[in-house]
């Protein structure tokens, strides 16, 4: 996209006479699943999903700057040759050694893997105006998660259930100021029938998040003591209740939902401390 600046008829240091962005460009993106269910013996069933993918974009960059008047340094490359890679593997295993206990455990692997080449700029132009001779390098980041789960459900009447569970989730990454984080949580669910047309749900989590490894910022400039929120080590308290009506007239029906939840990071010195 291109545009005229009515201000200033000719290009110049300080000023362009023009602007010009890049619009999003095209990309391409291919997935390939599979699914299946399978009963391994009497009351137990494994399920699971794999699916590999792949996203690609390679748009030409455009000149640093459309201002005839500067000299900025050349482009490290004519496009991006950007590439990430995508895979999961999620299985589930139900158990039902009873009629009223259902035991399930769980394990998921995502995997976001950018391939896309690490480019060295030699310096930027800010705004047409200026060049502005400031070497910096691009950070391609990668993630993985890797989550498994246990769950224990309960019938203790015909009127009320019960669900334990206990849960880890763990990321790796790539070009963040934290390579690993794992954070282990558990909770408990109350599933009662009031009347046969009102039912009520209250729960109950907690959880913490811990850094495994060293924080390193990734950029220079950065306060040594600021922690990102997504990495910094949290404790997450969380509690719900929902009550749901549905009288057999079927005239209507409604849904009432409250929940709280808090997040401390306390082991942050500044920045995000509590929400």
């Amino acid at each position: 996209l291109t545009w005229d600046n009515p201000l200033q008829l000719v290009d110049g240091v300080g000023g362009s006479s023009q602007g010009r962005m890049a619009l999003d460009p095209s990309n391409d993106a291919s997935d390939v699943s599979l699914s299946g269910a399978v009963h391994v013996a009497d009351g137990a069933i494994l399920s699971g999903v794999f699916s590999r993918g792949r996203w690609e974009q390679n748009a030409p960059f455009l000149p640093f700057t459309i201002n005839s008047a500067l000299a900025p340094p050349a482009l490290p490359a004519p496009s991006l040759g950007g590439r990430i890679d995508t895979s999961l593997e999620s299985l589930n295993l139900d158990l039902t050694p009873s009629r009223d206990l259902t035991l399930r455990a769980s394990y998921r692997r995502y995997e976001n893997d950018n391939k896309t080449p690490q480019l060295t700029f030699g310096g930027y132009v800010a705004t047409d105006n200026a060049v502005a001779a400031v070497p910096f390098q691009t950070r391609p980041t990668s993630y993985s998660q890797r989550e498994g789960g246990l769950e224990a459900v309960y019938e203790a009447s015909s009127n009320l259930t019960l669900t334990l569970s206990a849960d880890e989730d763990t990321w790796y990454r790539t070009f963040r100021d934290v390579s690993k984080t794992r954070e282990t949580g558990v909770g408990v669910t109350a599933d009662y029938r009031v009347k046969p047309w009102l039912t009520a749900r209250g729960s109950m989590r907690a959880s913490e998040r811990r850094i495994e490894g060293a924080y390193v910022p990734t950029m220079p400039e950065q306060l040594p003591e600021l922690r990102r929120f997504d990495e910094a080590d949290r404790d997450r308290d969380e509690l719900s209740f929902i009550l749901r009506a549905a009288p057999p007239e079927g005239v209507w029906d409604g849904t009432f939902t409250y929940t709280h939840g808090r997040d401390d990071y306390s082991r942050s010195a500044y920045g995000l401390l509590r929400d």
